[in-house]
């Protein structure tokens, strides 16, 4: 234990040069590559309790102490957008060597710097307005990273050199001022600091007349439903609820459980994972009467199930979450044993 913690130790005061690792998304989102899994939650761990209007990141070392900041609106971009997005951070601190600053997000997938680079650092106060040039691919979260590695002594300060891993020129540039070469590209390792961006769905004009349309649609739908209904087989189907049990029984224990398996078996993020589980626990019937009542079939029958699903979701939705968030807390903890 004790060599695992002066480990942890020694790694959080290393800086690192360029990942010279693609790391690429799974199914669901779900990153696997454990330095930027463990890049990520440090940057939230950082950030998630600053409230203010601008997130400050720092990364102090014997050596120096460097904050990057940027405005928390600036962070949040739409997907929709073709030309790429500027973003202006001050980058300020002292330090007391040579050091050589790289820029790149993680996962080149979802958004890239055009172009990603680095730039020289001498001994001294750092006080500089870095502007970012984001091209944005796909909806999602990335994180704009900051590598740091000691340089040699010499370099030209205040010059953008831009960065491509599958340029040889480029990496042997790069590598040339670093100190120990390019064993510390090679080595790889976890960012000094970085800024988490998100990358979500536009919303025009297009889907406001989309969803007014939907409302008037199912306002119609829904008053067309009521009066087909007649209470006598409404009645009816109370006194003999063969078929509601049954309804009930594959909401409320079907349903879960093959969503809790899919969860589980399927390599998705755990946030999806809940997700999913939670809609298998929720209770349905709107899709299920509009089709019954344009196949003409029993809509009396089917919004009987929906009343009863929908009542009993107060106490079976909830008392299956639980159920599948205590084995998974139980499982956890005889993994861990």
């Amino acid at each position: 234990m004790h060599f695992l913690g002066f480990l942890f130790l020694h790694l959080l005061n290393q800086v690192s040069a360029f990942s010279n690792i693609t790391v690429k998304e799974s199914i669901g989102g779900l990153i696997t590559d454990p330095w930027v899994l463990d890049d990520r939650k440090r940057i939230d761990a950082e950030t998630v309790d600053q409230v203010t209007p601008i997130i400050i990141v720092t990364t102090t070392a014997a050596t120096y102490d460097l904050s990057l900041a940027c405005l928390k609106g600036n962070l949040t971009f739409s997907q929709n957008s073709i030309t790429p997005h500027l973003l202006v951070c001050n980058f300020t601190g002292h330090t007391d060597i040579p050091l050589s600053i790289s820029f790149d997000t993680d996962i080149s997938e979802v958004a890239t710097l055009l172009p990603p680079f680095w730039m020289y650092l001498s001994p001294g106060s750092v006080d500089m307005t870095l502007n970012f040039t984001i091209c944005l691919h796909r909806m999602g979260s990335v994180y704009l990273k900051v590598w740091m590695r000691e340089a040699k002594p010499g370099g030209r300060e205040g010059v953008l050199f831009s960065f491509d891993p599958s340029n040889d020129t480029s990496v042997k540039q790069y590598t040339s001022w670093l100190v120990n070469g390019s064993r510390v590209y090679e080595a790889g390792g976890g960012a000094a600091m970085g800024l988490h961006l998100k990358i979500l769905r536009s919303r025009g004009i297009m889907e406001t007349i989309f969803r007014a349309i939907v409302a008037v649609m199912v306002c119609a739908l829904t008053l067309v439903m009521g009066c087909e209904l007649d209470v006598m087989l409404i009645w009816k189907h109370f006194k003999k609820p063969v078929a509601p049990i049954i309804g009930f029984i594959c909401q409320y224990g079907l349903m879960p459980l093959i969503a809790f398996g899919v969860a589980m078996v399927v390599p998705i993020k755990s946030e999806f994972g809940f997700g999913l589980l939670t809609t298998g626990c929720c209770p349905g019937g709107g899709g299920s009467n509009i089709w019954t009542l344009l196949l003409h079939g029993d809509l009396n029958l089917s919004m009987t199930m929906t009343f009863i699903s929908s009542i009993t979701a107060l106490e079976a939705s909830e008392d299956d979450i639980k159920l599948a968030c205590s084995y998974v807390a139980w499982a956890e903890a005889v993994i861990s044993r």
